[in-house]
């Protein structure tokens, strides 16, 4: 028996789907997760061949003179680089893994979405849902938006806090231009990541360069892209990106009508630095600045031949600055080992300022043959709130193998929260010459808080048939005085050359940090969110490059921390006052429908329901009468059926079309039972490549979102005495794009 490892020769890191075989027969197999590989080999004199796309294939000449003889054989495989003619080169490997749902880039660039941002190519997979489209927020199987985790080069950043209109969010940090893959786990996600309930996104930027430079520049009509890659040498790699967006263009057809200036602008660099065959250093850098400025001046709406009119006059403002600097050391010890140190530095400054009056009208034209308005009310909204937070994170991390079979990961990571907010609301509204203040209040929020975590995963392989992964994460938080033990197992089993089945269970928890504690009392307790959280999968490769997969889950709440959604304003209720579950399955079948393309179809089922266990109270939190009823979770979506197909035509290759479908149930509303209206998408997008020489390609595109037209329903305002009176979201648009690389 012939066994090692096998890592990428310049990278150091283990390489996944290596071909081992022996020459002139048909014994072979290929590396697992880890890089590992175990063979069998008859006695005798043999050649072993290791060959794996885009490394230099090595033939190994071997002898087998005893019985039970036992061999260790480590490679390092080198990047080859094939110049002349340009070709597509694909790893034979399988799509889909169960759990993980993974996208190139080139997928992400091309899918017609109605803003143009990696996050929302996510609302496509299985087990992900959103109500907005104009949002890059997401939900993960019944939890909500801050309940899912993202990294960004082993980087976890933190979503807007202030943000309450998807409009007002621009893009995300994640630059297009920049993307290697994005990885989501949608709940079966191991102890090496950080606490959350619902979901880890791991985003990896490209590193693979020749020693050439690359620029692209990408111009449409939501603003300018461009992005640079270099290399020096074998020692050091460069990539920068640069964005400036205005997606005022998408927003010229909402309901309400305005003058709509958002802008973004960022900037992005990733270098990565060798400075010995086993150590790698590399700094991850960004600044970015979004500005969302709306003078608002009319919102109409009609019910049952009722006119509504709503005369506007104001601001509104929403400012955030993000600041990421992370440093990262890789290095490579004996014993295949590796051991990462990564250093990371998070600000995020939000600042949101509104000032605008309101008077609002009806007309009853079905009763009178007037056209004139009545006037209903009037209303005045003052917000004035800003947002510091910083996030500094210090993880040390060893992985190595044990043995043949067993390897393991070991980690310690440490968080220091620093955040400073004042929120300042008031909401003045005169009905019958009444006035109304309920809804205002005003908050400072001061945290400092210590978060601790530890974690040991063990993994143990049996050849390419069983993989059983266990591991403990224990986190300790300061602010809460909690210690969470959070155990966590999986098992899969290979039962066949194309069916393999898994079964995971684990305990998660979310410890509250500065959104929770907004209303929270003063001298209450508030402790962190835990979920139970049991998974059965199974997957079949029915061609190459073609899976089909299907998760069926169940999780069971405790300690949860009630909310209401208002667009993407999330606000708790600052009392773990409710329990509950949730339990749904998720079908996906995706690959290689056409060679050379990328097709899916996903289909999500979903109940989350939870126990309110308290109500507040002028008198605070008090035992809830109805505490023994469940009622739907605001993220209860039942069903979501999403399409993403890609074509090209035989005649011309390099143009493709694009097509993404979304057609999800209505969410709950918080109003009794009722629920918003059934919610569908249909957008197309075009792609036509043309090469100039061997050095210039470019790309041309053309989407219409929302090609129907479909009326899509983002919440009811019931504050009007004739309710509800709905907000609708964008409707059809057109967006024509032009890429260039050299």
């Amino acid at each position: 028996r012939i066994s090692g490892y096998i890592r990428d020769g310049k990278t150091g890191k283990p390489l996944c789907g290596v071909n081992i075989s022996i020459k002139n027969s048909n014994l072979g197999t290929t590396t697992t997760n880890t890089g590992a590989y175990v063979l069998k080999v008859p006695l005798g004199e043999h050649v072993l061949i290791i060959s794996h796309v885009g490394y230099k294939r090595k033939e190994i000449p071997i002898e087998i003179k005893l019985q039970a003889q036992q061999k260790n054989i480590n490679f390092r495989l080198i990047p080859q680089v094939i110049k002349g003619e340009e070709l597509l080169v694909t790893a034979q490997r399988e799509f889909i893994k169960i759990g993980r749902y993974e996208i190139q880039a080139r997928e992400i660039q091309n899918m017609a979405s109605p803003l143009p941002d990696p996050l929302l190519v996510l609302k496509t997979l299985p087990g992900v849902s959103s109500v907005n489209d104009q949002s890059k927020f997401y939900n993960v199987r019944g939890g909500n938006y801050d309940e899912n985790l993202i990294y960004i080069n082993g980087i976890e950043i933190c979503q807007p806090n202030l943000v309450r209109k998807g409009i007002a969010e621009n893009p995300s940090l994640i630059n297009p231009d920049l993307l290697k893959s994005i990885n989501l786990q949608t709940g079966v996600f191991p102890v090496t990541y950080g606490d959350k309930l619902s979901s880890v996104l791991d985003i990896t930027y490209r590193d693979d360069f020749n020693d050439r430079p690359k620029l692209s520049c990408t111009v449409s009509t939501t603003g300018v892209r461009s992005s640079f890659a270099l290399q020096f040498g074998e020692k050091a790699t460069l990539l920068l990106g640069i964005r400036k967006i205005n997606y005022g263009y998408l927003f010229t057809n909402l309901q309400t009508k305005g003058n709509y200036t958002p802008a973004y602008l960022d900037i992005q660099m990733l270098l990565n630095y060798k400075l010995k065959q086993n150590l790698r250093f590399s700094a991850f850098c960004v600044h970015a600045d979004s500005r969302f400025h709306l003078q608002p001046t009319e919102w109409n709406y009609r019910r049952f031949e009722i006119f509504f009119k709503t005369v506007m006059d104001g601001n509104e403002d929403y400012d955030v600055i993000s600041d990421i600097f992370s440093i990262k050391a890789d290095y490579e010890t004996g014993h295949n080992g590796n051991l990462t140190w990564t250093n990371s530095w998070f600000r995020q400054k939000e600042k949101e300022n509104t000032n605008v009056s309101r008077v609002h009208f009806y007309n009853d034209s079905y009763l009178t043959e007037s056209t004139e308005f009545d006037k209903i009310s009037t209303s005045n909204d003052l917000i004035n709130n800003s947002y510091t937070g910083e996030y500094f994170t210090s993880k040390l991390n060893y992985g190595g193998n044990l043995s043949h079979n067993v390897s393991a990961n070991i980690g310690c990571e440490l968080k220091h929260f620093n955040v400073n907010a004042h929120l300042r609301e008031f909401y003045n509204r005169y009905e019958n010459d009444t006035l109304d203040l309920s809804s205002s209040y005003s908050i400072n929020v001061r945290q400092h808080n210590y978060m601790v975590g530890r974690y040991i995963e063990f993994n143990f392989q049996k050849s390419n048939l069983l993989n059983i992964t266990t591991g403990l994460r224990w986190t300790t938080s300061y602010l809460t005085n909690e210690q969470l033990l959070m155990p966590r197992f999986r098992m899969d089993w290979n039962v066949s050359g194309n069916i393999e089945l898994m079964i995971a269970a684990g305990k998660y928890a979310q410890p509250p940090i500065y959104k929770e504690y907004q209303f929270a009392e003063t001298d209450g307790e508030l402790f962190a969110q835990k979920s139970w959280q049991y998974t059965i999968g199974y997957k079949q490769l029915l061609r190459d490059k073609l899976s089909v997969k299907l998760e069926c889950y169940y999780k069971d709440f405790r300690d949860l921390i009630s909310y209401k959604l208002n667009d993407v304003r999330i606000n708790y209720s600052g009392k773990n006052d409710a329990d509950g579950y949730a339990y749904g399955i998720d079908a996906f079948l995706g690959g290689e429908f056409v060679t050379g393309t990328q097709n899916w179809i996903s289909y999500s089922f979903l109940v989350a329901r939870q126990r309110i266990l308290f109500e507040n109270t002028h008198n605070g939190f008090v035992p809830n009468p109805d505490r023994e009823k469940y009622v739907p979770m605001p993220s209860d979506r039942r069903h979501q059926l999403s399409i993403y197909v890609e074509d090209k035509m035989e005649r011309f290759p390099e143009s493709k079309f694009h097509l993404r479908i979304l057609y999800g149930s209505g969410f709950p509303t918080g109003y009794y039972d009722e629920r918003l209206p059934v919610y569908g998408r249909f957008d197309v997008g075009f792609t036509q490549a043309v090469t100039f020489g061997r050095e210039i390609h470019v790309i041309f595109r053309e989407e219409i979102l929302n090609f129907f037209n479909h009326v899509n329903v983002l919440g009811y305002d019931h504050s009007t005495w004739f309710s509800p009176v709905a907000h609708y979201l964008s409707g059809r648009i057109f967006n024509v794009g032009l890429r260039v690389e050299f």
